[in-house]
C-alpha cells in the first residue's frame, strides 16, 4: 500500500536521538511525540527491532503508564516494517482498546494501520472493513484520503473496477489545490484501473492528463510512474517500439531518483518488448540487469518469468546451452511459487465473493432503508388521517354534550332525543374506527402462520359473518365449486373476502344485490380470483385511490364505513407478494380481480 506507510526514511541519528531520550527517568508528552517521530524514521531493519526493545524496557519499567496505547501502536507499526504481520495485529489491537473513547485521531490512524496489515496478509474484506471504520472516524483530510486511496487500490487488485474508479474519485475530492503531485498520481491510478479493464482510450486520456499535470510541477517520481504506465499501455496494444521510447523516458527519471526496485521492474519490461522485437541481445542485456537490480534487494518476485523470456532470448541468438540454464531456473522457481500462487489465488477469489456478498448485503440494506422511510412516511400520512377522522366523532359529541349541558343548566328538563341519537351515533362511529384501526394493523403480519388455506373455509365464516347483511338486503352470493387452496393466513383470508363482499352488499341499490366469486388457475401456477358485483360502481379516476386509508367516496349518511376496508385488503394481499385492482362500470357494477402468488 502507497498510503497510511510511517517508514518513509531512515536514520541511524534517528536511533541515537531515541536512544538518548529514553536514558531520560521522567518522561512527558513532548518526549513521547520525540520518541514516536525518531522511532518512525527507522526504517533500516537492523535498527528496527533494537529501537523497540529500548522502547519496551522503558514501559516495562512503568516509568510513562499512561502513554502505552502510543507504544503499542509505535510497536505495530515497526513489527510491520520488518513484515511481522500477525505480531503487529496483535498491538495495533491493544492500541486501540486502550484509546477507545478518547483521541480519534489516533484511533482512526490505528485502525487504518490494521487495515494495512490485513492487506499484506492478503485479507482484503477485512482491509476494507478497518479502511472504511478509520474513514468514518477520521477528522483530518489526509487520512481520509490514505483511506479511500487504499480501498481503492484493493478493489482494483480484485479487478472491481467500477468500485475502484468509484473510491479514487472520492480521493480525489480531498486532494488540496496545493498538492498537484499527490492528484497527478491518483488520476495515473485511475488510468491503470481503465487500462486492467480494457479501456484503453479513457486510460490514455487519464494518463496523458496526469502527466501534463505532474510535468507542469515537475513532480519527477510521478513523471516516471506515468512513463512506465504509458509503455506498458502501448505494449499491451501490441505497439513495442512507443512502448521501448517511453520505457526509456521512464528510466531516465527513475536513474535519477535510484529508485532500484522501479528500475528493475522497468528493465524487465524494456526486456520483454526487445523479444517481442525479436531484438535477443538488447533483451538479455536488460533482463540482465533487472536480475542483477532484484538480487540486491533480496526481494521475493516472478523469478521466473524474467528466467522463461532470458532462456527464450539466448534461444533466438542461438546460445541453447545458456537458454536450458535459465528454462530450467525457470521451472525450479514456478515449482517453488507454484503452491504459493494457488493460495493467492484462491484468497483472491475468497475475497472477491465476500467483498461482492458485503456489497449485495450494503445494496439490500440500503434498499431496506428507503423502504423503511417510505413505510414511516406513509405511516405519519396515515397516522394524520386517522386522528382526522376520530376527531369529526368526538366534535359531534363535544357540541351536542354542550346542547344537552344547556338545556340542563335551564332548568327546562325537555332533552332533545336527536342529540342523544347524535351523540349514540358519534359513540358508535368512533368505536368501529378504532376497530378497524386495529384490524387494519394486525392485518397482513401473521407471516409466521403462512399455511395452504382451503377457500371453501373461508366462504363459510364469510357466510355465516354476513349473515344479518345478506338477510336485511337479500343479496344473492354466488360462490364457487371446489375452491382451490390458497397460500397464506385464515385470518387474512377470512378478513380479505369479508371485506370485498359486504363492500359489494353495501354499495348497492339494486332490490337484489348480486355478488360472484370466480377463479383461475393460469399456467404459471399462481392464482387469479376475481370478485364480481352489480353494484354502482366506482368512476375511472377512483381506482387506485379507493386503496388508500380513509379514503371514502361517498358520505356517512349515504353509505356507512370507516374507509378502511379497501386498505385492509391491499395490505394483507400485498403481504403475500400478490396484487389487487378494481375495474368497473358506474351503475352497472365493479369487478376486484385477485392474483395470488402459489410458487
Amino acid at each position: 500500500m502507497s498510503a497510511n506507510n510511517p517508514f518513509s526514511h531512515h536514520s541511524c541519528d534517528d536511533y541515537l536521538a531515541l536512544q538518548a531520550i529514553l536514558m531520560q527517568d521522567a518522561f512527558n508528552r513532548e518526549d513521547t511525540r520525540k520518541i514516536r517521530k525518531h522511532l518512525l524514521k527507522i526504517r533500516d531493519n537492523k535498527l528496527v527491532l533494537p529501537s523497540l526493545l529500548l522502547v519496551e524496557q522503558k514501559f516495562k519499567a512503568d516509568l510513562i503508564p499512561f502513554m502505552k496505547e502510543e507504544f503499542y501502536q509505535l510497536k505495530g507499526y515497526a513489527l510491520s516494517r520488518v513484515h511481522q504481520f500477525n505480531n503487529a495485529l496483535t498491538y495495533f489491537e491493544q492500541a486501540v482498546l486502550l484509546n477507545e473513547g478518547e483521541s480519534s485521531d489516533f484511533g482512526s490512524n490505528t485502525l487504518a494501520a490494521i487495515g494495512n496489515c490485513h492487506y499484506y496478509l492478503g485479507n482484503y474484506a477485512q482491509s476494507i472493513d478497518f479502511f472504511l471504520v478509520a474513514l468514518n472516524e477520521a477528522s483530518k483530510n489526509k487520512l481520509r484520503f490514505d483511506c479511500l486511496f487504499n480501498i481503492a487500490s484493493i478493489y482494483s487488485k480484485l479487478d472491481m473496477f467500477d468500485k475502484s474508479i468509484q473510491y479514487f474519485d472520492d480521493a480525489l475530492q480531498l486532494i488540496p489545490d496545493n498538492k498537484p503531485a499527490q492528484k497527478a498520481k491518483v488520476m495515473c491510478f485511475k488510468g491503470v484501473v481503465c487500462k486492467k479493464n480494457k479501456q484503453y482510450q479513457k486510460a490514455e486520456e487519464l494518463f496523458g492528463e496526469s502527466l501534463s499535470l505532474a510535468e507542469l510541477h515537475q513532480a519527477d517520481l510521478v513523471i516516471a510512474d506515468i512513463f512506465f504506465e504509458i509503455a506498458d499501455l502501448h505494449a499491451e496494444l501490441g505497439d513495442y517500439e512507443s512502448g521501448l521510447f517511453n520505457m526509456d523516458l521512464s528510466l531516465e527519471f527513475r536513474n535519477q531518483l535510484r529508485t532500484t526496485k522501479d528500475t528493475a521492474f522497468a528493465h524487465f519490461y524494456k526486456g520483454k518488448f526487445n523479444y517481442k522485437l525479436q531484438r535477443y541481445f538488447e533483451a538479455i542485456k536488460d533482463l540482465e540487469t533487472a536480475i542483477s537490480l532484484l538480487d540486491q534487494l533480496e526481494l521475493e518476485v516472478a523469478y521466473e518469468d524474467l528466467y522463461y523470456l532470458l532462456g527464450l532470448s539466448y534461444k533466438g541468438i542461438g546460445d541453447f546451452e545458456s537458454a536450458s540454464k535459465y528454462y530450467e531456473k525457470a521451472i525450479k522457481q514456478t515449482r517453488k511459487t507454484y503452491s504459493k500462487e494457488n493460495s493467492k489465488q484462491f484468497a483472491k477469489m475468497e475475497n472477491e465473493f465476500g467483498l461482492k456478498k458485503k456489497d449485495k448485503a450494503i445494496k439490500e440494506l440500503s434498499a431496506l432503508k428507503e423502504e423503511l422511510i417510505e413505510q414511516n412516511e406513509a405511516l405519519d400520512e396515515f397516522v394524520g388521517k386517522a386522528a382526522h377522522d376520530m376527531k369529526e366523532p368526538l366534535r359531534m359529541i363535544e357540541k351536542y354534550m354542550e346542547l344537552i349541558n344547556k338545556d340542563a343548566n335551564t332548568g327546562s328538563g325537555s332533552f332533545d332525543s336527536d342529540y342523544f341519537n347524535i351523540v349514540n351515533s358519534s359513540v358508535h362511529r368512533m368505536t368501529r374506527l378504532i376497530d378497524d384501526l386495529l384490524h387494519f394493523a394486525r392485518c397482513g403480519v401473521e407471516g409466521h402462520n403462512v399455511k395452504m388455506v382451503d377457500l371453501s373455509h373461508v366462504f363459510i365464516y364469510v357466510q355465516q359473518n354476513l349473515r344479518r347483511v345478506i338477510d336485511e338486503k337479500n343479496a344473492k352470493l354466488i360462490l364457487p365449486e371446489n375452491p382451490p387452496k390458497v397460500k397464506g393466513n385464515l385470518t387474512s383470508m377470512i378478513s380479505l373476502f369479508q371485506n370485498l363482499i359486504g363492500n359489494a352488499i353495501k354499495y348497492n341499490v339494486n332490490e337484489q344485490p348480486e355478488v360472484k366469486v370466480d377463479f383461475k388457475v393460469l399456467a404459471t401456477g399462481n392464482l387469479w380470483i376475481d370478485v364480481k358485483d352489480n353494484g354502482i360502481g366506482i368512476p375511472k379516476d377512483q381506482y387506485e385511490s379507493i386503496f388508500d386509508a380513509f379514503k371514502r367516496l361517498h358520505k356517512h349518511d349515504e353509505f356507512e364505513g370507516t374507509g378502511l376496508g379497501l386498505a385492509t385488503c391491499k395490505k394483507i394481499v400485498d403481504s403475500m407478494g400478490g396484487k389487487i385492482y378494481v375495474t368497473s362500470v358506474v351503475g352497472k357494477g365493479s369487478t376486484f380481480h385477485i392474483q395470488f402468488l402459489q410458487t
